[in-house]
């Protein structure tokens, strides 16, 4: 089973999520990705995941969520490797054993837009995006800092997409780490 890092209900002081739950889906999930119009960025079509297909979910403190689009290579030869980071406050077990479940696996990221009536897809199955994470203790809190990279640049900076995807709920049968601890 899957495990999720969700922000915690009992803790009120935690922001709720300004773009919504990272969503990741490991490349084993799925079968095709979406084509895209003439321009290369809006989804047509759904994304085709297996019958199997499990999602996890990542909440990020809203005001620290950072996406960024890197250029990479010479003049004539110029790719994209996108890049979201944020933070997770406190809950070091929980935490730490997500990152462990999810060290070196290849994930595609669906990433909430308010500013549009979409998500954007970030990594593919052939450039997909890798979770890393350090944990920091100080005067000012526990954080973990949370960053998940394409593995290798694209052509793609990343996709509109308007198309389905489950929304995190408890129901859907994963185990919830900010409740046990």
């Amino acid at each position: 089973m899957r495990l999720n890092l969700v922000k915690s209900k009992n803790n009120a002081a935690l922001p709720s999520v300004k773009k919504g739950i990272i969503t990741l889906i490991h490349t084993d999930f799925i079968q095709r990705m979406p084509d895209t119009d003439e321009k290369g960025i809006r989804c047509i079509n759904e994304l085709q995941l297996t019958e199997d297909a499990e999602f996890q979910y990542l909440y990020l403190t809203p005001f620290t969520q950072k996406e960024e689009i890197t250029p990479s290579g010479d003049n004539e030869s110029t790719l994209f490797i996108p890049k979201i980071s944020g933070t997770y406050p406190g809950n070091k077990i929980g935490a730490a054993e997500f990152l462990k479940q999810n060290l070196n696996e290849p994930f595609v990221i669906i990433y909430d837009d308010c500013t549009e009536n979409t998500r954007m897809i970030y990594g593919d199955i052939y450039h997909p995006m890798y979770m890393k994470a350090d944990y920091k203790s100080d005067s000012t809190g526990k954080l973990w800092n949370f960053t998940l990279e394409q593995s290798h640049a694209s052509d793609v900076p990343f996709l509109l997409y308007s198309g389905t995807v489950p929304e995190y709920t408890k129901a859907y049968g994963f185990i919830d780490l900010t409740e046990d601890y």
